[in-house]
């Protein structure tokens, strides 16, 4: 479907079809190309194309803007391998709800789930800014203390669940 919407952007057929295919009630705006995929996250939220790259055991960097914040993922056959973060949103709400790991886990610098798992925390549930996926890309400044193997819908529900411990409502 991600290869029709490449070649037929236009076709509104086909991002209905893609719209159903990732749960959305909102007409999905996508723009493909042959550079990736384009997304405003206010029609596909980043839960939908973490899910949607999983699915398609994407290789690539998944890049997310949100405020003055850029994080970028990049995928190795449908898993967060890495993640590069850049800027800081202006606004600490969404990073506010999400209770912090475990002190026993270690810190970011030396793990590289937990590097992950932070920057996932900071745009889980940003509902504005943009996302674009590039495939077969790789990030330019690659962690020097190793790469992570995270599936990102287990990812989603870890947030989900700090969420709900954190007392925070709605997602």
């Amino acid at each position: 479907l991600l290869e029709a919407v490449k070649t037929a952007p236009e076709d509104t057929g086909l991002r209905r079809q893609l719209s159903e295919l990732l749960g959305s009630d909102l007409p999905v705006s996508p723009t493909a190309s042959d550079s990736g995929l384009s997304s405003d996250l206010q029609f596909v939220g980043i839960p939908e194309l973490l899910q949607l790259l999983h699915h398609r055991k994407a290789n690539g960097v998944l890049s997310i803007t949100v405020e003055s914040m850029e994080v970028e993922f990049e995928f190795e056959g449908g898993l967060i391998a890495d993640v590069a973060r850049s800027g800081r949103a202006s606004n600490d709400e969404i990073t506010r709800q999400v209770p912090p790991p475990s002190p026993e886990s270690r810190s970011e610098a030396e793990d590289p789930e937990a590097r992950v798992m932070s920057a996932l925390f900071d745009v889980v549930l940003a509902q504005a800014g943009s996302a674009s996926f590039r495939p077969d890309a790789q990030l330019t400044h690659a962690s020097s203390s190793g790469r992570a193997s995270i599936n990102p819908q287990f990812a989603v529900l870890e947030a989900m669940r700090r969420l709900d411990e954190g007392g925070a409502s709605g997602v």
